[in-house]
């Protein structure tokens, strides 16, 4: 089978189905946050990425006319996955952009056009890769069709913006100021969630329980009366934002809590498989393209500071995780052409 066309068949069934997960942001006292739960009732593994910049990249569909694009990547930015390297889940940026993947069944994404197109996790990585602020992911779409999405995504910036982004109907809605008052994201639109937490309502039929969710993470961020004294082990942002991720869970089945301390570029994690709290600061990582690829496995069952366990990228392991989630999603294609995902994305060059 044709390379380019290969790839073009294995991103059609990039996994996404079983994984609902939920997400909020607020800022207190110039503090800047990211919070995000991912739910899957069975063990997520996966990978901390850090993604340099300087790196020559090539989109993954074409265009109406079967052209692709490139781009140099601005930023540096540690990312997560659950896939392999580029199709990030979660993310952050040397400018502070920070990105989190919430799940929205039966999103339909634009129709193909004179725009090339990316996957939904590898348009996160195009976003860390090049902006700073939601304004600049708004402007992304005059260029870049997002395809294969099953998803919405929760953005925010270093000036405490945050951005809803869903496919509805073939085209990109954005939520944000007036239109984004509560910046809470589960498994249903935004738009139906934020009209029954107005009125109280929690629908008989909330798959997900993304309404019920909803709601108490909404609760919580709007009604705050907590003691901060209550939060002493790293920061009342911290500890308070892995309080309110452990309500809106769906026990026993929540995978991976992440706080992202945007302001201070950390990112603090943990996991079902290794539950304590860890963390790794952006600025203590070099993002030059001349120095090596770094990765970690987030099922590790360290504590405190892991910059340290941060070991070389690894092809091998990437290779490993995607065939791991393919058949966790029950898709069903050879060793050889999971290789050729990995090998696209394993030809992107460092270009200084």
């Amino acid at each position: 089978m044709n390379y380019v066309i290969l790839i073009f068949v294995l991103i059609s069934f990039i996994p996404t189905k079983g994984l609902s997960c939920s997400a909020f942001t607020y800022t207190k006292n110039g503090q800047i946050i990211l919070a995000a739960n991912t739910d899957a009732c069975r063990k997520v593994n996966g990978h901390i990425i850090v993604n340099k910049r300087n790196i020559l990249k090539k989109s993954d569909w074409p265009n109406i006319h079967g052209e692709y694009t490139n781009w140099i990547s601005k930023y540096g930015s540690i990312s997560f996955t659950y896939c392999c390297r580029e199709y990030s889940q979660y993310g952050i940026n040397e400018k502070g952009l920070t990105v989190s993947t919430v799940g929205l069944p039966n999103s339909k994404g634009p129709e193909t056009d004179e725009r090339p197109g990316l996957s939904g996790n590898f348009w996160i990585q195009y976003l860390l890769d090049n902006c700073s602020t939601i304004e600049e992911v708004m402007a992304v779409e005059k260029d870049i069709r997002i395809i294969n999405t099953q998803d919405q995504y929760l953005i925010c910036d270093s000036n405490g913006k945050s951005l809803v982004v869903q496919c509805q109907d073939g085209k990109m809605i954005y939520y944000f100021n007036e239109k984004l008052p509560v910046q809470v994201l589960t498994n249903e639109k935004y738009a139906n969630c934020l009209s029954n937490y107005k009125k109280g309502v929690i629908p008989e039929n909330d798959p997900y329980i993304s309404n019920k969710r909803f709601q108490i993470g909404s609760n919580m961020l709007l009604e705050p009366n907590i003691n901060d004294n209550n939060y002493i082990d790293f920061s009342f942002d911290v500890d308070f934002s892995f309080d309110v991720l452990d309500k809106m869970s769906q026990h026993p089945c929540t995978q991976w809590n992440i706080v992202i301390d945007i302001k201070k570029k950390t990112v603090y994690y943990r996991t079902k498989t290794a539950q304590n709290i860890k963390y790794f600061k952006l600025d203590e990582f070099d993002f030059s393209c001349n120095t090596k690829m770094m990765m970690l496995d987030v099922n590790q069952n360290y504590s405190g500071n892991v910059k340290k366990y941060f070991n070389d990228y690894s092809k091998e392991k990437d290779f490993n995780l995607l065939k791991e989630a393919f058949a966790n999603f029950g898709i069903i294609k050879t060793e050889d052409e999971l290789k050729e995902l990995v090998d696209f994305f394993n030809d992107f060059k460092c270009v200084k």
